[in-house]
């Protein structure tokens, strides 16, 4: 892309309206675990006087793209193979646009480290670039191991019974983040990662209960509070499996391992009602998990965006 003069603009500021594009940016958090997904909020607003439709013609061709650099100003790339396509973006005259964007799926935001993010949009029916004012700032943590589970990968179907024994690793992380523990589940092997997943925090002295079962699967019982439990299983790919809310009753919530059959069971307690017997911590702002299914279960043909119409990390 031959890059035009830049011009920084940023919406809804008096000394810019007359900026043919308004841009702002939001992330969904400012601390992230290493390979969990992070996603930006990006805001637009077309005061070009004209419609820009970003297309695959030259005179429609336009960008959306992040300058994202390290703590020694070095440059972030765009992955191989996976650099982000906004064909199909259509803004109207005067339209404002909100479209959330996964950038640890589209740049090498693999390392630990703190990292500022700039967006900039382009379009060759504008004269400039335009690049929002305000930068946002990232830190990505390898966090403290706290548990560890290595498990074989179950032969279902029979046809690896004359190879070597697969195995994949449930990993328990701890960050610490302004005095708050929060928890990630992280799994891989010794190739690849395959989730990371933000499960909870810790509440006082309580303690997670961790069990797997005879498929391999690991089930969680992570305290919400004195008499809350958010119950939680994945799968050996990292796929959430299921998530349900438990308190206190008659009985407590807990895991039960059958030695028999290894079929794990959460046992006791009664269901709780989210809004009446908890308020989450992350309540009235988009988690991660909220955002990718927001972003796998809206895709657009041909395009790396999904438009959700509303803003990230709003309190």
């Amino acid at each position: 892309m031959n890059k035009k003069t830049l011009f920084s603009a940023v919406l809804l500021l008096p000394v810019l309206l007359s900026a043919q594009i308004g841009i702002k940016m939001e992330l969904n958090r400012k601390d992230f675990m290493l390979y969990e997904p992070i996603y930006a909020c990006v805001t637009i607003r077309n005061d070009s006087g004209k419609a820009l439709l970003f297309g695959n013609h030259p005179q429609l061709q336009g960008f959306i793209l992040f300058d994202i650099r390290d703590r020694n100003n070095n440059r972030i790339p765009q992955k191989k193979d996976a650099e982000l396509n906004v064909t199909g973006l259509f803004l109207g005259p005067g339209e404002v646009k909100s479209i959330t964007i996964p950038i640890s799926k589209h740049y090498e935001l693999d390392k630990t480290g703190n990292f500022q993010v700039r967006v900039y949009v382009s379009h060759n029916l504008l004269d400039n670039e335009y690049q929002a004012q305000k930068a946002n700032f990232i830190r990505i943590h390898s966090g403290i191991e706290v548990n560890r589970l290595t498990v074989g990968i179950p032969d279902l179907t029979g046809e690896r019974k004359n190879q070597p024994a697969q195995s994949r690793t449930y990993s328990i992380r701890a960050l610490d983040i302004h005095g708050e523990r929060y928890y990630y589940l992280v799994v891989e092997d010794d190739t690849r990662v395959y989730g990371v997943t933000h499960i909870g925090y810790q509440y006082g002295q309580n303690q997670l209960q961790i069990q797997t079962d005879m498929l391999s699967r690991i089930h969680l019982l992570v305290p919400m509070s004195h008499k809350v439990f958010h119950y939680l299983t994945f799968g050996l790919d990292g796929e959430n499996i299921e998530s349900s809310y438990w308190k206190k009753g008659a009985t407590i919530p807990a895991l039960y391992r059958d030695p028999e059959s290894g079929k794990v069971s959460r046992i006791g307690g009664t269901a709780a009602r989210p809004g009446i017997d908890f308020k989450s911590a992350d309540q009235n702002r988009y988690t991660t998990r909220e955002l990718n299914q927001e972003y796998m279960a809206i895709p657009k043909k041909n395009s790396g965006i999904v438009d959700i119409g509303r803003n990230v990390g709003k309190d």
